[in-house]
């Protein structure tokens, strides 16, 4: 049964005979028996009572507080409960955090849409407000691998390995190079850049492609130049895996490879 005149409450409190009530103001009404002034409006008569059925008003109480006991109101808006994203996309997320009662002091969540694996995937955001009082929101979504691309191509947590290298041969400022390594069956036909350690940055020196079995075995002839010049004597190679439309780029692991002397000729 509605109550007349409460129609802005802001919390209700139910006794076993009577109610009340905040209103938005701040005042304070209560409806129901007047036994014992327990309606607070000083109406107490004696050895009996009345019902009262519109709300009457607290005498001396009109700035009460209703106190914040609930956390910050979270909306996520991407990922969306129960959207796909392609395997390897890029996606940032957007959520907000508000409070209206004591604002908010912590708003915490990934800015980033994790897609690194196929399968259904969990995105949650936490907040806290002033109070400490706390709220959680949790959406579920998919990532799935794009129609037609190989199945075998769903690893891009796994750890490019650091590449066996040689050099095989010297003369003057070229190097020749044997480069070897096993990555694995599922990045089989990848195409793979060669790259040396020259200063602050990697240069590519190479580039190979990735066997059926999961190998890597290339021969080729570097300068001493683009290893830093003619005094080097330590130069470090790695295997980056190109990215494609369903697979992200893949840095691997560096490998030291001791660069002999050049030899000088002196003439008779």
């Amino acid at each position: 049964m509605p109550v007349p005149g409460v129609a802005d409450a802001q919390t209700v409190s139910v006794g076993d005979e009577h109610a009340c009530a905040v209103r938005a103001g701040g005042a304070v009404v209560c409806w129901g028996s007047t036994a014992d002034g327990r309606l607070g409006d000083g109406f107490a008569p004696e050895g009996h009572y009345v019902v009262m059925r519109t709300p009457v008003g607290v005498a001396g109480l009109n700035d009460a507080v209703v106190p914040d006991l609930v956390g910050p109101v979270i909306e996520i808006g991407r990922p969306a409960d129960g959207e796909v994203f392609a395997l390897g996309a890029v996606v940032d997320s957007a959520f907000t955090c508000t409070d209206p009662g004591s604002g908010v002091a912590a708003c915490d969540g990934p800015a980033r849409v994790d897609t690194s694996s196929a399968g259904e995937h969990t995105f949650t955001v936490n907040a806290v407000d002033p109070l400490g009082n706390r709220s959680s929101r949790s959406v579920r979504y998919t990532v799935r691998t794009p129609v037609g691309a190989p199945a075998d191509r769903r690893a891009p947590s796994r750890v490019v390995p650091a590449p066996t290298v040689r050099v095989t041969a010297a003369a003057g400022t070229r190097l020749r190079v044997s480069l070897r390594a096993t990555l694995w069956r599922e990045v089989a036909g990848r195409a793979v850049r060669i790259q040396v350690r020259r200063g602050a940055r990697w240069v590519p020196v190479g580039a190979a492609r990735v066997t059926p079995t999961g190998r890597i075995a290339t021969r080729l002839v570097v300068t001493r130049g683009k290893l830093g010049g003619v005094r080097v004597r330590t130069a470090r190679l790695r295997l980056v895996l190109v990215r494609t439309a369903t697979a992200p780029a893949m840095v691997g692991r560096a490998r030291a490879v001791r660069v002999p002397p050049m030899r000088r000729v002196v003439g008779r």
